[in-house]
């Protein structure tokens, strides 16, 4: 079962790799394969070595987790905030009403300015095929599909504007009721040397907030 785990948590790294280096400690690929087992072993109704891993009907297992179990979103980010997605589950926008970054936001030391991060994967409920003796996912199409945005490059020292930042899925998919949305939150940190702003190796946070 091992291995089936870790394909179906490998999807989830997959569609975020654009920033999972700098958001993940070591050992998130355990975690992620541990709730995919544990899903796995929800599913009574197919024989041992044959259950499915239904994420669909298990997001709250997953909802919550932080990439980095070391730096918890919420002790970086403290401004309040609203997710929202649209009614074919392909977008899904990130509001933060303007707020003073010196008391809401836990800077590493260095840090200039930051960016706050929007991004979505889709990622497939996991069968046995029979035919092939392994598992598949059930729409490869919209496994790991996914998209990442970024509000502009904010001052740590003025009041942030009221920021929106939206993602949407690449080609307007149609999703199905076997694929799950996951979507992500989080912040990256940056020092500004004259026009470059250089990213932080440390410090930076990610959640999945919310399963859709």
């Amino acid at each position: 079962m091992s291995s089936v785990g870790a394909s179906a948590g490998k999807a989830v790294r997959v569609g975020l790799s654009q920033i999972i280096k700098q958001m993940s400690d070591s050992r998130l690929t355990g975690r992620l394969t541990a709730i995919m087992k544990q899903i796995n072993l929800e599913d009574t109704a197919n024989p041992r070595g044959q259950r499915s891993i239904e994420i669909s009907a298990y997001q709250n297992l997953i909802a919550g987790i932080n990439f980095n179990i070391n730096v918890s979103l919420s002790g970086i980010f403290n401004a309040p905030y609203t997710l929202t997605n649209n009614t074919a589950r392909d977008s899904a926008t990130f509001t933060v009403p303007a707020f003073n970054p010196a008391s809401l936001v836990n800077a590493p030391a260095g840090a200039t300015h930051f960016r706050l991060v929007n991004a979505i994967v889709g990622i497939s409920d996991w069968a046995y095929n029979p035919a092939t003796s392994s598992y598949e996912p059930t729409d490869p199409t919209l496994n790991s599909l996914s998209d990442i945005s970024y509000s502009a490059y904010l001052p740590l020292n003025a009041t942030t504007p009221a920021t929106t930042v939206t993602t949407n899925l690449p080609g307007t998919p149609t999703m199905t009721a076997t694929v799950s949305v996951l979507n992500c939150i989080g912040i990256e940190f940056y020092q500004q040397v004259g026009g470059n702003y250089y990213l932080f190796a440390q410090g930076n946070a990610l959640r999945c907030d919310t399963v859709f």
